[in-house]
């Protein structure tokens, strides 16, 4: 349902399964009577519910346009359909078939009874004229203007609309299925890939042996993953050419302390540990002598914050058997090494103060996957998340090797664009299965 107030439940809602009659003109009808309700509902003064899982969402009924209460329904069909003309071409007009063709879904045969087309048009009528009635969600989404230069990571596309679009279309118990298996399959392809190129590890390819139907509603969700992908891959690999190493991480001046690598901290002891003396000098490279002041505040800013919330993560994640990054289990209890925690906190630090890169750790429940992560997973990495990680193993490398210059780093560098790259091709591909195949017939030829 898109709205919780029953009495706006509808035949189209995408999770319902109501034998009635569809086609374009009960559709119509059916927006019709639905605006009536909701603006009886309004002028009563009841507030308006909208199902967008977990977050909270309201129809801002004071926002949306008089015309739009009080469309007839020939108006109404018009919007939702306009039909081609003789030579394939859509008419000038906007109209919301029109769009769904920009965005990238082709138009069924009968298109004006198919059942599921008819149900993505009225979700993207509610979507634009009642539920965001204030923004022009189809200005950037148009395929043709493309230009993965901002991901919905980090804001560059309205986050809200994309996280309603996406709950509404996997509102389907069939569809949410289909579409965990596509991204569990994508998701050890990839994990695959990134060892091979990036770590130089042999992992074994599986062929998916399942087939899953090719639905119009799964390929407008591959339709949202495929922006969200190669937006993400552009970001990031934008940044990693973009970037000075020796001046971002510079070498330490205080190493860490030796007993660090082999003691682990539980999580009880972690507070302790930060706000101790040698945390404070290895994380702010100074040997200067350190007021309790001094050492709280570290204590309890962003690099410790964003520690704390990254073994949240790990714990959510290992409530389900996935490993963790950080945390290890000894003993039955959950732990961390303090080298570990220590250099996640340095490197924090180092990027904070010595680059103009947003960090944005630490927000969860994430619209959309990224890269490398299992879709039933709580949490997702963000695009900075991804180069935090990166930026963590390169410093924890120069805590614990000996290293002599940056180029075993800016080769990890060229390994990880290679990697992105390859990712950003995939998912030109048209569909999830000509993604999978894509990445599939890549690694067989580097195995």
């Amino acid at each position: 349902m898109i709205f919780k107030n029953k009495l706006l439940s509808s035949p189209y809602d995408l999770d319902q399964n109501k034998v009635v009659e569809f086609s374009l003109t009960s559709l119509s009808k059916e927006i019709h009577d639905i605006t009536q309700m909701i603006y009886d509902l309004y002028k009563s003064g009841e507030v308006i519910k909208v199902e967008n899982g977990s977050k909270k969402l309201y129809l801002d009924a004071g926002a949306i346009d008089d015309t739009v209460w009080f469309r007839s329904v020939s108006e109404i069909r018009e919007i939702l359909y306009r039909n081609r003309k003789d030579d394939g071409s859509y008419p000038v007009q906007f109209s919301l078939n029109k769009l769904l063709f920009q965005l990238g879904l082709e138009e069924p045969m009968d298109s004006k009874n198919n059942i599921e087309y008819l149900k993505l048009l009225y979700l993207f009528y509610m979507m634009h004229y009642f539920i965001f009635p204030h923004q022009n969600l189809f200005k950037d989404w148009k395929h043709q203007t493309f230009d993965f230069e901002q991901g919905y990571d980090d804001g560059g596309l309205y986050i809200e609309p994309l996280q309603f679009l996406m709950n509404q279309l996997l509102s389907n118990i069939d569809v949410l299925e289909s579409y965990s298996l596509h991204h569990i399959y994508l998701d050890s392809l990839m994990h695959s890939l990134a060892g091979l190129i990036v770590e130089n590890n042999k992992i074994q390819v599986n062929i998916m042996n399942q087939e899953m139907p090719c639905t119009l509603t799964l390929q407008m969700l591959y339709l949202c993953d495929r922006y969200n992908y190669c937006a993400y891959c552009q970001n990031l690999r934008n940044t990693l050419a973009s970037i000075e190493l020796e001046e971002i991480i510079p070498a330490p001046k205080v190493p860490p302390f030796p007993k660090w690598k082999y003691r682990y901290l539980r999580m009880e002891e972690l507070d302790d540990f930060f706000i101790s003396n040698s945390f404070y000098w290895f994380c702010t490279q100074t040997t200067k002598t350190v007021t309790s002041r001094e050492r709280i505040k570290l204590a309890q800013g962003n690099a410790v914050r964003n520690l704390k919330q990254m073994i949240k993560n790990d714990q959510e994640w290992m409530e389900e058997n996935t490993p963790g990054l950080l945390l290890e289990v000894i003993n039955k209890e959950e732990v961390i090494y303090a080298l570990r925690a220590a250099t996640v906190v340095k490197t924090y630090w180092d990027i904070a103060k010595n680059s103009r890169l947003r960090l944005l750790i630490g927000k969860n429940n994430r619209p959309l996957a990224t890269l490398l992560l299992h879709p039933h997973r709580k949490t997702y990495h963000s695009l900075s998340e991804r180069f935090f990680i990166l930026m963590c193993h390169i410093e924890y490398d120069l805590m614990t090797k000996d290293i002599e210059n940056y180029d075993v780093f800016y080769e990890r560098i060229a390994k990880e664009t290679i990697f992105l790259n390859l990712i950003f091709a995939a998912y030109q591909q048209s569909s999830y299965e000509d993604c999978e195949n894509f990445l599939r017939n890549i690694l067989f030829n580097l195995l």
